[in-house]
């Protein structure tokens, strides 16, 4: 790199950038800034800078000015990021900016000083200028980390009134999973995760409540829901590795049943979510196609949302590994909704028939009404799972026996 930067130094426009930001600290500080955001790498510029400053390109009064900007540079990646990110991501990414910037700004009310010791230690320690740029970014930030340490209660406060708001997933989080109860009390734990597991099927349950009760899908509502999908995936996450951390302890053989049942359990209710989500794109489409469906469509449609939402109720009351006895109930009615799914077939048949339908809303029609009947196997599938769960173990003497 060094032999790259050396024609810049005939350059007159270049030699008057490099003086100007000698004389006024604001123009080198702009200057890291602009650099660092537009390569989204400050490691980048900084390595630039140290060749410019071990060329003799640029003075050390003017290089910390730039080597200052390229710390609030840095953060814009990390903000163009959390744009698409929860809240909590964009407040983590905003109190970076907040973070750099008061450092900055503290740095360059004592610049004259901050400049007197690099250089001090620089011919102190002969270091060369590449490291004394090095020296001096790592002191910027460890320096600026003790002084704002006192102050991390202000800055969050701050970052809140900045970024307003409040992310769903903080009132989702799990609330069972104690580690504690998986070293010591594997039996406990697991009876801890049917609470989690109940918990993460509320989330759900409420996420079917939001699709129903909506009467049009604007942002606000589109990013709640999205968030509490975020939240189940998350929890689901966190279910399935605390049951496999069980399933490494020593448990007795109906636990390690009851184990395996749990872990269908949870991947049939993320299956859920998953099929929220598909039946929100479905509407989204509708909206944006302009797709129309005819008013009987539209009320078989509702009368078999309210149908699986009620099984998908039934199998988390139902929800009980050591209780099986309530399970039928959720079968049948999940045989029910494939009735009630048959039959809407077989009139939407008949309507496409006699042209009440068009193509567009017949694809659509059909794609939605498969996506709740798979709602409402999945809610058959929770309580299929603990079919058997309680009877009396079958041995091997038992089976050569009968």
């Amino acid at each position: 790199m060094g032999g790259a930067v050396k024609p810049l130094a005939e350059l007159e426009g270049f030699r008057q950038l490099m003086l100007d930001m000698s004389e006024n600290p604001l123009y080198g500080i702009l200057a890291g800034v602009g650099l660092t955001a537009l390569v989204q790498s400050s490691s980048a510029t900084i390595g630039i800078l140290q060749e410019f400053y071990g060329q003799g390109l640029i003075e050390l009064h003017g290089a910390i000015p730039v080597l200052l900007g390229d710390n609030i540079g840095t953060t814009i990646t990390a903000v163009l990021a959390s744009l698409a990110g929860s809240l909590a991501a964009k407040r983590a990414a905003f109190v970076h900016v907040i973070f750099n910037v008061i450092g900055v700004i503290i740095f360059s009310i004592f610049l004259p000083v901050v400049v007197h010791l690099v250089g001090m230690l620089q011919a102190s320690w002969h270091l060369k200028p590449e490291m004394a740029i090095a020296f001096a970014h790592g002191a910027f930030n460890v320096t600026n980390t003790i002084i704002q340490l006192p102050f991390v209660g202000a800055l969050a406060w701050l970052v809140t009134k900045i970024v307003p708001g409040k992310d769903v997933t903080e009132d989702y989080k799990p609330q069972h999973l104690n580690k504690d109860l998986v070293y010591h009390a594997p039996s406990v734990a697991l009876q801890e995760t049917q609470k989690e597991l109940q918990n993460v099927g509320q989330i759900v349950q409420s996420m079917l409540e939001d699709v129903r009760g909506a009467e049009q899908f604007d942002k606000k509502l589109l990013k709640k829901i999205d968030q509490k999908h975020q939240a189940v995936k998350t929890i689901n996450d966190g279910i399935r590795s605390y049951l496999v951390r069980i399933s490494t302890k020593d448990v007795n053989q109906k636990d390690a049943e009851r184990l395996a049942v749990m872990l269908d359990v949870n991947r049939n209710i993320l299956k859920v979510s998953n099929r929220v989500r598909e039946y929100i794109e479905l509407i989204e489409r509708q909206k944006r196609k302009e797709i129309a469906i005819t008013e009987d469509a539209h009320h078989g449609i509702e009368k078999l949302f309210n149908f699986v939402m009620e099984s998908f109720d039934k199998s988390l009351e139902t929800l009980d590994v050591y209780d099986t006895t309530k399970k039928d109930e959720v079968a049948q009615r999940s045989q029910e909704a494939f009735t009630i799914e048959h039959k809407l077939r077989k009139a939407h048949i008949k309507r496409l028939n006699k042209g009440k339908c068009s193509t567009d809303g017949g694809l659509l029609y059909v794609d939605m009404i498969a996506v709740l009947e798979r709602i409402g196997y999945n809610s058959r599938n929770i309580s299929e799972s603990m079919v058997g769960l309680n009877d009396d173990v079958i041995h091997d003497e038992e089976l050569i026996t009968t």
